[in-house]
């Protein structure tokens, strides 16, 4: 079992604890962390997960950035694939109102069981974590500190504007890390900054990233990415 402890989010409305567990039990998804129990001990916030022989994508990333490698397509594929159905999953479950996850990064997202030397994107197991955790610890959750901020720009404007769109956005900025972890997932990067500079600029810097990506895909990546929800 893993247990996460939230000593920065005191305040957060006690009924929110409930509404959290609740919620991340019903998702019950293959490619969503697993919550056992969720409540407070000593009136700090504590999350008990299923264990998981696992590393985040963002140790991933900076492997691939420290050795100059490139992973391959197929296994972004894979792992992107994994990804959304986590999050999609997430997204279908609206008894709470609130499918979104809202603080999707290379540190939410899990990758284990076996894969080949040099492949980790082609691990087994794929899982989103912190699948609710933005709205249960009161909507106050930063980017942690060396993650490129995936969050959109309504997002960043106000921190409560949680959405499945927004989600979308967050999505776009992961896979165009994945696929180029040298250029694109530069700690410090705002891809809401990015956003607004206008679709075709967008459009035009992610071309640029990695040449053997499929012009199609780089297509889709820039509509999530768009600085309009309703185009994503």
């Amino acid at each position: 079992m893993w247990l996460f402890l939230f000593s920065g989010a005191e305040g957060t409305p006690r009924e929110g604890d409930a509404a959290f567990g609740e919620r991340a039990a019903r998702i019950g998804h293959a490619n969503v962390l697993r919550v056992l129990d969720h409540g407070r001990w000593q009136d700090t916030p504590f999350v008990a997960t299923e264990p998981a022989d696992a590393f985040t994508l963002a140790g991933v990333l900076e492997g691939l950035r420290s050795t100059g490698a490139w992973a391959a397509l197929d296994d972004v594929r894979h792992a992107f694939d994994a990804l959304c159905q986590g999050v999609a999953a997430g997204h279908r479950d609206r008894t709470s109102g609130s499918p979104e996850h809202g603080m999707l990064s290379p540190r939410s997202v899990l990758l284990g069981g076996h894969h080949e030397p040099g492949r980790p994107l082609g691990a087994q197991e794929v899982k989103v974590m912190d699948f609710g955790l933005a709205r249960w610890l009161g909507l106050r959750c930063p980017m942690p500190e060396g993650v490129a901020d995936a969050r959109a720009p309504e997002q960043r404007a106000d921190p409560s504007a949680l959405s499945p769109v927004g989600d979308v956005f967050a999505l776009g900025a992961l896979l165009a890390t994945m696929l180029a972890p040298h250029e694109a997932g530069l700690a410090g990067r705002v891809w809401a900054d990015l956003a607004q500079r206008g679709d075709a600029a967008m459009r035009s810097f992610l071309g640029g990233l990695r040449r053997d990506v499929p012009h199609g895909v780089w297509d889709e990546v820039a509509r999530a990415l768009s600085a309009a929800p309703t185009a994503r």
